[in-house]
This record gives structure tokens, C-alpha cells and sequence, in this order.
């Protein structure tokens, strides 16, 4: 039998000197995550054994070019830097229960955002007006490094209201909102201090209401984190109040350059990472002047290599008549040792030595990029220093108290601090190579984990045995029947399994319709158009991890498969995996008529990301809807009270929807896969192309595929907002937003329009089938909805256009009875007359317990007057006059 040994001496022949350091280090520091790594190689079959996965492994070292010029700080350390690659392929691998349920770094990273955004606010001056804490406020954005630990937010314990009381838009002054964060940091403390975990979910709905108009969304990126627990919630929710109070009575608005390079990047230097905020004070204590401050204004627009270059700049304008701070800001929940809480006695004394390091080689680092700039343009730096003052400082935010440490070193302690930190300097380039041969490594297995092997070979497939080694090349029919093992599951949703193979050596791949069911519902898996069991339809392909739906079900025949038309792979559904309730219709074919359409349809899913982003679309639209065109219409137009319309859900588009959605960083591919945009050859100069390419997008990242003609070819288009500039109402289903309604609000162009998106369409003021009451009234518009809501008749479900079939069933199901007050249409084919009709007769057919009638009818009956189109045609022309409170 042959031995390991042997086996590594062969592999090691010859190999680069920087796959032999790496294999150093993967049987020692990372001697388990070797193991992770190991076993996805195994399971995707691009190795039989360790061997193997070392023969992997020198293969991809021979591209990890460079003598390892550019390195980190972590570098010097030997820091590990690759939680983020780790964290992903145990995601894949189903190892990751821990890594997300852990939210601190998260926390960790909005707090470094939404204090520093509030520390240049003018929230400080008592007179600031600002939105209501009911009302909320969305002008905060997102940093870009939000994205890498995000994965939780949404689905929390606590749920998003997507519709305010009825009442008008309230600004209060800042006094007053800073009254009410102090009221709810008080009360959050003393339930923190006496662990009362029984006020825990009251303390943290106090802080949401508070904060709301200081943090804006901020607050609730913590609040609604899928894996965040009530404790670690109340605990960083309570440091943002006291920080905010901080901010209010103790240090007012601050001249803060922010997330500033602590060194330049140049060939043959490191980077040092970035200081949270360089912050600016004058040296005599007074307030900047107006013309200093116009002098920060300009400089603040202006870009700088690093912090020595920043300080370069100051130096030129102010001379010595200020002084430089270095803040580090340290957060009792995110900035733990070892992701622990930071409680008041560990800090109340002096700071953790770890955080200490961190800013004492900030401002060594820092002295040393500016010696090494004013080096360059002759200059004596030292000096300087000495007159112009940096100083450090560390100010951490806990529920009880902020704490802060001034950090005044010597110009000879700087000098210690950075020999120290830089002792290790020669071997840094070396950890840079491994650093990037791991980095290489792991980004090639979750590649190969995602069914992306072409991207990872661009070598022949690897060898197993030691002779095969170094002799012949097998191919990879040969290699997969000699060596792999076949693993259970060919994606990571477990959706399609590997059975086997075929006779020409494939993988014979089933679907487990049952997981596919289970991967949209939790918006893994997209759907073009609504996903209804037992339909055939487009989804995204598991196998290679795409955007576009290109994977076809074929359902209704009887051989049942898929087929991917990007990838090409194909195969058979496991017809034991399809739920036994669901009726699939085998084609060749089957009528849509109501009658026929029986059991056909079951309960619609709707994918978390489109709900999410669509609830977010919902606060913006109703943030717009005082004083827009939209409410005006409502009021004068319509004859509707707005108060009410807006309790209702009303809203109204401007360039502000796009815009925030933006800011929170979705993408433009997200607002088109949602519906909020779409794509046309002849919007050119339309609003959401000239603001994206403000925002620094080219011209080529924002143009889109619409189409293709047989003359011309590829036609390509541009963006516009589908919602722009109409009131809105949002609709829904089974308790999420699947798309909006926008109606113009004049004659011009389109009247009607509905965001698309590939979900269900729904209804609106569809959450009327939770309450209590028996009897729901079914209407055409949700204007009408609105009219009837007014007259008394509260209980009213709008559908919108011709769809109406999955409303209908969602109304079957909740066992309610059913009015339906569908138009009269007076023209020959009386369309909602003979609509109603139908639907009655369908709905006494399959649910002969519910109770329905024709409201319409009864409501001509009732007030003798039928020459109306609809409801609120009738509430315009006679209703509201007879109202007295009108």
C-alpha cells in the first residue's frame, strides 16, 4: 500500500518555495480549515483523498503570481483575513450555523456608519425640525461593506408595519425627539441593569419609536436582524441612545474627515487600514469661523491619499492653529475581544490593550506616511508634529456611559510603537503570498461548490495516483468513473441530487421538488412569473448559481423534468418529491376558464428579498405622499380623504424612490428583477439614467438588453421608473408586498400602470382577511377601495386590472363570506356584471359554505342611482354631497 509520505514527496518535487511555505501553515494555524477545504474538493469530485486536494492546491500556487510588493497590516501580524471566504464555503458546505447567528460584527459595522453620520448633524441646535419618531426617516445611506455581513437582516421576532395610524406628517423640533431618546434610553437601562428580560421587547420598542428620526434606517437594520437575540438587540440599540445623547449635550456637531487611508498605497508599502475619523479642533479652544469652515468645506471635497497627506493639506491652510484627533470608535456590541459584550469595568479604567495597539499604531503609522510625503517635497516633519499636535482618542459607546481615552504620545513613543509594529517587516511579502494563495484557494472552492468549474480549471483535470502523477492525463469521463465520489447533492440547496451516472459517464441528476419549493419560499431560488405548485414556469438554476431564470420545469406532461437553458443541464423531478395535494394538469392542454380552474392553484410564494425590498419601497412612497400631486388628486380629483387614503397605504413616486433604494444599496438589477424599473429603447434622457450616471456608473453598466429583431438585432434600452410621478397603493398577498399600483394623476399618457416583477400580483388592502370580521367586499380599483372605506364599508379588497383568481382563492381560503362590487361597465358587454356572475358561480360550486352575493346590485337597490361607472364615480357625483361632514 503506499504511504502518505511517499505520495507528499512526489507532490512536493519541484513545487514553488510558496506552496511549500503555505503547506506549513495548513498543518499548523489552519490545520482545520485545511480539513473544510479538503472536503469540498472531495464532495465536488475534484479529489479522491488529501493527495489529491495537495496536487489542487500546487496547481492554483503556480498562478499566484508577484514577490508580494502590496501587502497589509495583517500581513505583518499574520492576522487571518479570511473569515469572509471561510464563512461562505461553510455556508456551503452546511457547516455555518454559528457564523450568521452571530450578528455583533455586524452591529459592530452599522454603529462605525450611524454615529458618525449623526456627529456632523445639525440635530444638535434645539430648533431642528425633523420627521416624528411615527414617521421616520430614510436620508441615512449605507456604506458599500454593509453587503459582506447582511445576510441576517429581515425576518426577525419583530415585525415591519408598512402602514402609520392615519394622520398627517409630523415635524417636531430636535428638543423634543432627544426628550423622547432619553425618556427610552432610561427606561432600556434600568431593564438592562436588573436583567428584567420580561421588558426587553417593550425597552427595544420604545428605542425603535425614539430613534427612528435620528438613525433613520439604521435602527432597523439592528431591530429586524434574522439572528440577532433580544439581549444584543436592547444592548446596541441602548449604546446608540446614549450616544446620542452624548452627542446632544456634551460635544455638539464635529469637524470629522472620515474613513480616511492611514497610509497611501505605494509599490512596496503596505496598507495600514483606514481610521474611522481624523477630527479637527482649534488649538485655542474657540469655534471654527465661518471662513475656516468654508476652507474644511473645500477640503472636504477633495481627495486624499492618506491621512499624512490630509494632514499635509491642514497644515498648508491652518499652519499650527489646530489640532489633529485620531478617533477610534469601539461599540459594546461589535467590537468585543473575541465577539464579546464590552461592559462598562472593562473600559471605565483604562482601554483594552488590543484597542490601545490599534490607535497607537494609528498615529505612528500616520507620522510616519506624513515624514515620508514631506521627505518628498523636503520638508522637515518632526517639527511639525511637534507644533501642529496629533493626538489620539478612543471613545467607546456602552448602554450606560461613553467612555473616552485620550491617547497625547510622544514623538518618541511613536517611533517605539511603529518599530514594533513593523519588526516582522521581512515577513510580511511572504505572508502576502500565502495570504493570497489561501484567499485563491478558498474563492476556487466555493467556485467548484457553485457548479463553476470552468472558471476554476483553466489547467487538464488533476491526476489521483502517483504514477498517473507525473505520466498521462485521464479525461474526465475516466477520471469521474476511477475517481469520484458521487456526492448526494449536486447544488447547495440540496434541490438536485447526483443518482448515479449515466452511460456516458454524467451524473444523472434528479430534482427534489419538495426542497425547490422551500428554496423560493426563502428567495434562494427566483421565479419568473408567480410560482403556483404543479405549474410549469422558468426558475434561476441551482447548478450554476444565476440571476435570470433559464431553468424550465416541465411539469404537465408525464415524464416530468428540467432542463437549463444556460448551463445545459438537464434531468428528471422526482415524482415521489411533488406534494400529493397538489392537481397537476397534464398537458397537451387545459383551459383557463373559472370553472375549469378547480384546485389548480395553492398558496403563492413570494421570495423574502422582493417582500423586503418592496416594504422598503412602501416607506419611502408614503414618505412622499404629503402635499405631492398624488395627494392633491386624491383630495380634489377623487373627493377622498387623504388622512384615511394615506392609513390605506397611499403613496406617491418621485426621484426619491430610486434614489434612497440606491443609497441602500440595491442595485439597479434588483430594482429591474422587483418591477420598480423596467427597460425602454426611448428613455434615453430619462431621470434614473442621468441619476445613475451621477452617481459614477458609465454608460455601459447602465445600458440593457430589451430585445431583438430579426433586421436590426440586439436592441438595447434604457431605465425609467415605472411609478414616476403617479400615487401608488400597494398590493399584496398573504401578508407580502408583491407589486404596487401607480395611477397618473392627469389625462396624460397612461392612466394605469402596475409595477411588474415575477411574483404574484395580489390584491389590495388585502390584510382585511386576518381580522375578525365575516363578510369582505371585493372591488375593481383601489380608489374604489378607498370610497367605500370612507362610506362605512371598511372591510373592502381591491383587485386590480383583470387577475383576480389567486385574491379569490386567498378569500376561499380564509373562509370569509364574499361581496362582490365589481363595475356596472354600461356598454353591451357589461363586462363586471357578467364577471359577477361567474365568479359566483364558481365560488358556490367550490366552496358551497361561503356565502356570496352581488353588492353592486344590492348598492343600486339601496340608493336608486345607476347611471355610475363605479364607486367613487358615484361618491363624486352624488355621495360626498350627502355626507354632512364633507
Amino acid at each position: 500500500m503506499e504511504t502518505p509520505e511517499i505520495r507528499f514527496a512526489e507532490i512536493f518535487s519541484g513545487a514553488p518555495v510558496i506552496f511549500q511555505d503555505w503547506t506549513t501553515e495548513a498543518y499548523g494555524n489552519r490545520s482545520a480549515r485545511w480539513k473544510e477545504v479538503q472536503e469540498a474538493l472531495i464532495s465536488t469530485g475534484t479529489a479522491a483523498n488529501e493527495s489529491d486536494a495537495l496536487v489542487f492546491v500546487r496547481l492554483i500556487s503556480e498562478d499566484v503570481g508577484g514577490d508580494g510588493a502590496h501587502f497589509a497590516y495583517a500581513d505583518l501580524t499574520g492576522e487571518d483575513t479570511a473569515s469572509l471566504y471561510m464563512s461562505q464555503l461553510r455556508e456551503r458546505l452546511k457547516k455555518n450555523q454559528e457564523r450568521s447567528k452571530n450578528p455583533y460584527r455586524f452591529f459592530g459595522t452599522l454603529g462605525h456608519q450611524a454615529i458618525p453620520q449623526l456627529f456632523v448633524s445639525d440635530l444638535y441646535k434645539p430648533r431642528t425640525k425633523i420627521l416624528s419618531a411615527s414617521d421616520g426617516q430614510l436620508s441615512l445611506s449605507l456604506d458599500r461593506q454593509l453587503s459582506f455581513f447582511e445576510d441576517g437582516f429581515g425576518g426577525g421576532g419583530f415585525s415591519v408595519e408598512l402602514v402609520d395610524s392615519a394622520r398627517r406628517l409630523k415635524w417636531n423640533y430636535a428638543k423634543t425627539i432627544f426628550k423622547s431618546v432619553e425618556r427610552s434610553w432610561k427606561y432600556a437601562k434600568d431593564a438592562i441593569e436588573e436583567n428584567d428580560r420580561g421588558r426587553f421587547h417593550e425597552a427595544i420598542t420604545q428605542l425603535r419609536k425614539s430613534l427612528a428620526p435620528v438613525y433613520g434606517i439604521f435602527v432597523d437594520k439592528i431591530a429586524l436582524h434574522k439572528y440577532a437575540n433580544e439581549e444584543a438587540v436592547l444592548i446596541a440599540l441602548t449604546s446608540w441612545a446614549r450616544a446620542a445623547l452624548y452627542y446632544r449635550n456634551e460635544t455638539g456637531k464635529r469637524i470629522l474627515f472620515r474613513e480616511v487611508r492611514v497610509t497611501g498605497r505605494k509599490p512596496g508599502g503596505f496598507s495600514g487600514g483606514r481610521l474611522d475619523a481624523l477630527e479637527l479642533k482649534r488649538a485655542d479652544g474657540l469655534k471654527f469661523s465661518k471662513s475656516e469652515l468654508r476652507t474644511l468645506q473645500k477640503l472636504s471635497g477633495s481627495s486624499f491619499i492618506s491621512a499624512g497627506h490630509l494632514l499635509l493639506k491642514l497644515s498648508s491652510f491652518f499652519g499650527d492653529s489646530i489640532v489633529a484627533v485620531i478617533r477610534d470608535w469601539k461599540f459594546a456590541v461589535g467590537d468585543g475581544v473575541d465577539g464579546k459584550i464590552i461592559r462598562p469595568s472593562d473600559v471605565r479604567e483604562k482601554p483594552i490593550p488590543a484597542h490601545l495597539r490599534q490607535i497607537l499604531r494609528y498615529l505612528s503609522f500616520v507620522t510616519v506616511d506624513h515624514a515620508d510625503l514631506c521627505r518628498k517635497l523636503k520638508k522637515d516633519s518632526w517639527p511639525f508634529f511637534e507644533r501642529f499636535g496629533l493626538r489620539g482618542a478612543l471613545e467607546y459607546f456602552l448602554p450606560e456611559e461613553v467612555v473616552v481615552h485620550e491617547v497625547d504620545a510622544k514623538i518618541s513613543d511613536l517611533k517605539l510603537a511603529f518599530k514594533n509594529e513593523t519588526s516582522e517587516l521581512d515577513e510580511a511579502p511572504r505572508r502576502a503570498q500565502i495570504r493570497k494563495l489561501w484567499n485563491k484557494l478558498l474563492l476556487s472552492a466555493i467556485k467548484l461548490l457553485d457548479g463553476k468549474e470552468m472558471e476554476v480549471y483553466s489547467r487538464p483535470i488533476l491526476m489521483s495516483s502517483s504514477g498517473e502523477l507525473f505520466q498521462k492525463e485521464l479525461t474526465p469521463v475516466e477520471f469521474a468513473n476511477h475517481h469520484r465520489k458521487i456526492p448526494e447533492k449536486a447544488d447547495v440547496f440540496g434541490i438536485i441530487e447526483v443518482r448515479g451516472v449515466d452511460s456516458k459517464g454524467e451524473a444523472r441528476l434528479v430534482m427534489r421538488y419538495d426542497k425547490l419549493i422551500e428554496a423560493v419560499e426563502s428567495g434562494e431560488v427566483r421565479v419568473k412569473g408567480a410560482f403556483i405548485i404543479g405549474k410549469e414556469l422558468m426558475i434561476s438554476c441551482p447548478l450554476h448559481n444565476e440571476r435570470t431564470p433559464s431553468m424550465w420545469l416541465y411539469l404537465q406532461r408525464e415524464k416530468k423534468g428540467f432542463k437549463c437553458f444556460g448551463c445545459g443541464k438537464s434531468g428528471q423531478i422526482d415524482e415521489k418529491s411533488i406534494p400529493p395535494d397538489a392537481d397537476i394538469v397534464v398537458m397537451p392542454s387545459y383551459r383557463k376558464s373559472v370553472i375549469e380552474r378547480d384546485q389548480l392553484w395553492s398558496v403563492p410564494v413570494i421570495p423574502e428579498f422582493h417582500h423586503r425590498i418592496m416594504s422598503l419601497a412602501q416607506r419611502i412612497l408614503q414618505e412622499n405622499f404629503r402635499h405631492s400631486e398624488g395627494e392633491r388628486y386624491l383630495a380634489k380629483a377623487r373627493g377622498l380623504d387623504t388622512d384615511l387614503a394615506y392609513k390605506m397605504g397611499a403613496g406617491f413616486a418621485n426621484d426619491n424612490l430610486i434614489h434612497v433604494l440606491l443609497d441602500l444599496e440595491y442595485t439597479l438589477d434588483d430594482l429591474i428583477a422587483c418591477g420598480l424599473v423596467k427597460i425602454s429603447p426611448k428613455v434615453f434622457s430619462a431621470t434614473i439614467t442621468n441619476l445613475l450616471l451621477r452617481r459614477g456608473m458609465k454608460m455601459g453598466e447602465i445600458v440593457r438588453e430589451f430585445g431583438k429583431s430579426q433586421k436590426k438585432g440586439v436592441i438595447t434600452g434604457y431605465p425609467w421608473s415605472m411609478l414616476q410621478g403617479r400615487v401608488t397603493f400597494p398590493l399584496e398577498m398573504d401578508g407580502r408586498l408583491t407589486k404596487f399600483y401607480g395611477r397618473a394623476t392627469d389625462d396624460r399618457g397612461l392612466k394605469h400602470m402596475k409595477s411588474s416583477g415575477n411574483v404574484v400580483q395580489g390584491g389590495f388592502n388585502m390584510g382585511v382577511l386576518k381580522t375578525d370580521i365575516k363578510e369582505v367586499f371585493l372591488v375593481e380599483a383601489a380608489i374604489c377601495a378607498i370610497t367605500l372605506h370612507q362610506m362605512g364599508y371598511s372591510n373592502v379588497i381591491a383587485k386590480i386590472g383583470p387577475k383576480i383568481w389567486n385574491i379569490l382563492d386567498a378569500i376561499i381560503r380564509s373562509g370569509k363570506n364574499l361581496a362582490i362590487g365589481l363595475d356596472i361597465d354600461a356598454n353591451e358587454y357589461a363586462t363586471g356584471q357578467t364577471k359577477t356572475v361567474e365568479i359566483m358561480e364558481y365560488v358556490k360550486k367550490v366552496a358551497p359554505h361561503i356565502g356570496v352575493r352581488n353588492f353592486t346590485a344590492d348598492f343600486v337597490r339601496q340608493y336608486g342611482i345607476s347611471d355610475f361607472k363605479d364607486f367613487n364615480g358615484w361618491w363624486v357625483d352624488h355621495g360626498r354631497f350627502r355626507t354632512p361632514n364633507w
